[in-house]
């Protein structure tokens, strides 16, 4: 988890959408459900994801966090 969130500081080579998911993940995997959430957040929030695609991700944060 520690090295998913050293991909933060190369949020701008790596890629915003690719960088919040490996976080979302590991934080997951984890149990950080904190830092979970903020990368969901920032997921939802990115200006190039279509409503579809925005959805779907909403869609599994209510999955993920209903359950803990």
């Amino acid at each position: 988890m520690k090295t998913a969130m050293r991909l933060l500081e190369y949020e701008k080579e790596l890629g915003t959408k690719e960088v919040y998911s490996i976080v979302a993940v590991a934080c997951y995997f984890n149990q950080c459900f904190r830092e979970c959430s903020k990368a969901f957040v920032k997921l939802e929030r990115l200006p190039e994801l279509s409503d579809k695609e925005r959805e779907k991700y909403e869609n599994l944060a209510i999955a993920l966090f209903s359950r803990n």
